[in-house]
């Protein structure tokens, strides 16, 4: 067999073997003498071989030894009939819906035939619990909890931590079995070598030597798998018998032909698979398959007539190394994706660095970054594999990055909560005290009070979120409360103030019609009556206060009609009007009258001191006409000031 061929065998597994080097070896070995004719003894009852025959069978044997030698593809792999079990989408389902199925097949499956379901449920499971996991931890932490007092607790969690401990349980178990079998297997095919040795030393015929090499075969082919360290070794020290035996025997043509007709055809039937294999979509299923069809070459198949040997391997090195070169295609194309992802994956955890060290420190800037980072970290999650020796490195790159942003978000929320507790100390406070006046009866003070609390409430900021639908709830309803009775109250008064409207504007009519007394006293009196009648009536609606300034013109000009002082009756104008704004409530009038009448005694004073102090300049007798008239006008303004005086005491009296 040429070196070529040989080669071939490595693209099967992918890679060159020591078994394969010790091929090499066995190869090399071709060019050397034919093994030795020995002639026949006449004890061998087989009288159909003839002597050339023997030697060609000896040669030929020699060359099937050889052969298979280089037939020999890496160490074994143990193959497992496994029972098919339908992959479900675990995507769609839930954590009890995946310990179900766990649990299903744990306990109701061959442990062989599952791992791919088990790691998948795993994978999907844990995704689904750390994502539960995080969305209770922030909400933990928007709540003011602290990160290092969470504490996650999942009953789900371990009952499917108890099935996935049976599974590993029951898979080590499987395997332990399986190694303990291989070394029985080997201990078992040691056993069928010595038998092999001691063949060529037994004195039968030849046809019943053959029948027990025959099954010495079968049972080494029937064996088993053996520990994986031992298989070359065995497979030599096996052949190398196998060799002795055929070099001794010297098998007869024709039963030599029957062995070689049918390892012909069984290898025709692997090559055929190996042939339709080359057109698989899967590169995943061809390799694998593969695998398979090299070990049932070595196992299962013996040598086939030297004129068909170059030829049907040849056709099995050929569709091997297509198979092998898709694979290596294959394989090109998944390095540049993983480098790909690599590079996305770098991006992502660049990007979470940036948002964390973003300026900015208010909870909707927060929130804004936490949307962020968790749509890169599904962007992370969905990218794609990355080469297994990258995976470890970026990984940890994006727990550094993650970590980092947690950490920053955490003291925000921390000092948002001492915050968020100070507001709600201020709340508390106005809570109570809208809850301590909701039943206040003075509408006006409470109203007023009541408006700017509100309006304070609103500047104060945000409290712990499980306090605060409470207090809203308490300060509002206690607002709602006064405001409601408030309501009720002015409904009441609105009839009322029509009423006096009413009152009043025939009391205006009988006023503007009046004829005083001829006795300014009678008449002060009567005019003083109408005013007190016109106070008893009470308030008016608003749109119609102008009814308030028409009296008091009115009364203004009767007075002005009666012989009285000019200072008495600027006094009565003014209580009149002072009144007339006590009964419509409006109090705004009467603090600027009295900002008015402390402006106007300022000015007073003011002017009567630069006058005194004008006089003490002048050196001339009092009876100067000029300081006459200065003195007369300082006695004006102090007997106005005096009139100012008594405003300010009567308002400083109601």
């Amino acid at each position: 067999m040429s070196q070529e061929n040989l080669d071939n065998l490595q693209n099967a597994d992918g890679n060159s073997t020591p078994e394969q080097e010790e091929v090499k070896n066995i190869v090399s070995q071709e060019n050397a003498p034919n093994v030795e004719e020995t002639k026949v003894d006449d004890t061998i009852e087989s009288k159909e071989e003839e002597s050339s025959s023997i030697d060609v069978v000896a040669k030929d044997a020699t060359e099937t030894v050889v052969e298979e030698a280089e037939e020999a593809s890496d160490a074994e792999e143990t193959v497992k009939e496994v029972k098919e079990i339908p992959i479900l989408n675990y995507s769609k389902m839930t954590t009890d819906e995946l310990y179900d199925e766990a649990n299903k097949l744990v306990n109701g499956e061959a442990v062989q035939s599952i791992k791919q379901h088990i790691d998948q449920i795993r994978e999907q499971f844990y995704e689904l619990i750390n994502k539960d996991k995080k969305e209770k931890e922030e909400a933990f932490l928007a709540e003011g909890g602290n990160v290092i007092d969470f504490r996650y607790e999942s009953y789900i969690k371990n009952q499917f931590n108890s099935v996935y401990n049976d599974y590993r349980k029951k898979r080590d178990s499987f395997y332990k079995v399986i190694e303990d079998q291989q070394s029985k297997n080997y201990e078992y095919r040691l056993g069928l070598i010595d038998e092999l040795k001691h063949l060529i030393n037994k004195e039968e015929k030849m046809s019943d030597t053959f029948k027990e090499f025959r099954d010495i075969q079968d049972k080494w082919s029937s064996a088993g798998q053996v520990p994986k360290a031992k298989s070359s070794d065995l497979w030599r020290n096996y052949h190398h018998h196998i060799e002795n035996f055929y070099d001794y025997l010297r098998l007869n043509n024709e039963m030599r032909d029957l062995d070689f007709k049918h390892n012909l055809e069984e290898k025709i039937k692997i090559v055929e698979r190996a042939e339709y294999l080359v057109n698989e979509s899967s590169i995943k299923v061809a390799f694998d398959e593969l695998q398979l069809l090299h070990r049932l070459w070595k196992e299962e198949t013996g040598p086939v007539a030297k004129e068909y040997r170059d030829a049907i391997w040849d056709r099995f090195s050929n569709a091997t190394k297509i198979i092998h070169d898709r694979r290596h295609e294959h394989m090109k194309e998944l390095k540049s994706e993983w480098t790909e992802h690599l590079t996305a994956k770098e991006e992502i955890c660049k990007s979470i660095v940036e948002i964390a060290s973003e300026d900015g420190n208010s909870h909707s800037q927060w929130q804004s970054r936490i949307k962020r980072i968790e749509g890169l970290k599904k962007e992370f999650q969905t990218v794609g594999r990355v080469a297994k020796s990258h995976n470890d490195e970026i990984w940890q790159k994006f727990k550094d990055a993650t970590r980092v942003f947690n950490k920053k978000k955490n003291d925000f929320y921390k000092g948002l909560k001492k915050e968020q507790i100070d507001n709600l100390e201020k709340k508390l406070k106005f809570v109570d005290l809208a809850e301590s006046l909701k039943d206040s009866e003075d509408w006006k003070e409470t109203t007023e009070t009541l408006k700017r609390i509100q309006s304070d409430w609103k500047k104060i900021g945000h409290v712990p979120k499980a306090q605060s639908d409470e207090i809203w709830n308490k300060f509002r309803g206690a607002c709602n409360h006064f405001f409601d009775r408030l309501t009720e109250n002015r409904k009441g008064k609105d009839s009322e103030l029509i009423t006096n409207f009413e009152e009043k504007s025939k009391l205006f009519e009988v006023v503007d019609k009046v004829e005083l007394p001829s006795d300014t006293k009678e008449a002060v009196a009567l005019l003083k009556e109408y005013i007190n009648k016109w106070k008893m009536i009470g308030s008016v609606p608003r749109d119609k206060r102008s009814i308030e300034n028409q009296f008091n013109n009115l009364i203004d000009k009767l007075f002005d009609k009666l012989d009285l002082d000019k200072n008495e009756t600027a006094l009565i104008k003014f209580k009149n009007r002072i009144e007339s704004f006590l009964a419509s409530d409006e109090m705004n009038k009467v603090y600027h009258e009295r900002d008015v009448i402390r402006k106007k005694m300022d000015e007073i004073r003011k002017e009567v001191s630069q006058l005194d102090n004008n006089l003490g300049f002048f050196n001339v007798s009092p009876d100067n006409p000029l300081v006459k008239d200065v003195t007369r006008k300082i006695d004006r303004l102090k007997e106005n000031l005096s009139l100012w005086k008594k405003k300010l005491d009567y308002l400083r009296s109601i």
